[in-house]
C-alpha cells in the first residue's frame, strides 16, 4: 500500500506556499498508484494532462450489446415509421455504438391500451455499445411522441 505523507508533499524552503505541494512526489505518488491499481493506464501516467487520452478514447471501456424494442404509433405510414427507424439508428451510430440491425417487425395487437391505442408497430434495434448510449437513446425515445412504449436490454455473451 502507498503512503504518502502531506508533509511530504509540502514544498519547503522556497518561497511557494507551504500548501502547494511538490508537483514532482504527486506525479511519483499517482503513478505509483496507477501501476498498482490500473496497469493498462499506467503508461499515460508520466504525460502530462493536456497529452492524455481524453474521455473519448476507449481505454479500459468494453463495447456491450444491447437489444432495444420500441412500439410506435399505428397510424404511421410506412415510410414515416422508416424515418424513425433511421433516427434512431442515426443516433445511435452518433453516440458511438455500432449498429448490427435495425428492422421493422409488424403491426400487431398490444395485450392492453397504452396511451390510447390498442395496436402498434414494433422495431427491433441491435447494436453495440458503451454503457452511456442506452441511457441517452432512452432519453431521446421518452421524448418521441411517435413512440408509445420501449425497453432496451443488454444481451448474454
Amino acid at each position: 500500500m502507498l503512503v504518502v505523507s502531506l508533509s511530504g508533499l509540502a514544498a519547503t524552503g522556497s518561497t511557494r506556499s507551504p500548501t502547494r505541494w511538490n508537483s514532482r512526489l504527486v506525479r511519483q505518488a499517482r503513478t505509483a498508484w496507477l501501476v498498482r491499481y490500473h496497469p493498462p493506464l499506467a503508461q499515460y501516467a508520466s504525460l502530462s494532462p493536456a497529452a492524455r487520452p481524453g474521455p473519448e478514447t476507449t481505454i479500459g471501456r468494453s463495447m456491450k450489446k444491447y437489444e432495444t424494442c420500441y412500439i410506435v404509433k399505428p397510424d404511421l405510414n410506412d415510410g414515416d415509421v422508416q424515418k424513425i427507424i433511421d433516427q434512431f439508428k442515426g443516433n445511435a451510430e452518433n453516440l458511438g455504438a455500432v449498429v448490427e440491425k435495425a428492422a421493422k417487425w409488424d403491426k400487431r395487437k398490444l395485450a392492453y391500451e397504452l396511451k390510447g391505442y390498442k395496436e402498434g408497430t414494433y422495431i427491433l434495434m441491435n447494436f453495440e455499445a458503451e454503457a452511456k448510449v442506452p441511457a441517452e437513446l432512452s432519453r431521446l425515445m421518452r421524448i418521441n411522441d411517435d413512440i408509445i412504449r420501449h425497453r432496451i436490454f443488454k444481451q448474454e455473451d
